[in-house]
């Protein structure tokens, strides 16, 4: 028995897709900043650290029922929003994000404000999608 097998017949979620933002995808500007400044007494280090800890504290998580967002390193917030109630889900993307392949994902339940916004996501289109095959958008 396959573990999606395993999975269907237990109820247990099966991830679809995991993701952290993507660090020099996500900010490509502030990346080159920090490689030049490397040699500036560590400044570049310090830039390049901010720039992995901002892109390492959030979490995206799809299952075959939801997504879940996890924000935080010592102090964490985690918000699970099921497929279901799932109205739209809103992919943008900047030049500069479709050349690096990342892009913003916001999905939208019940009002005018999205429920959850989450930038630089790798493959913005493939969450959308999945989103989309377990939400009957």
């Amino acid at each position: 028995m396959s573990e999606s097998e395993a999975n269907q017949t237990t109820g247990d979620p099966t991830v679809l897709y995991q993701a952290h933002p993507a660090m020099a995808k996500n900010g490509p500007l502030m990346f080159t900043i920090g490689i030049v400044l490397i040699p500036v007494f560590g400044i570049g280090i310090l830039v390049l650290l901010s720039q992995y800890a901002k892109c390492k504290q959030t979490e995206v998580t799809l299952t075959d029922q939801e997504t879940i967002v996890r924000r935080g390193v010592l102090s964490r917030s985690h918000l699970d929003v099921r497929h279901a109630n799932v109205r739209s889900a809103y992919v943008e993307r900047s030049l500069t994000d479709r050349l690096f392949g990342v892009g913003t994902i916001s999905l939208y339940t019940s009002g005018d404000e999205p429920e959850v916004t989450v930038r630089g996501i790798p493959d913005p289109l493939k969450v959308r999608q999945i989103i989309k095959d377990h939400a009957d958008l």
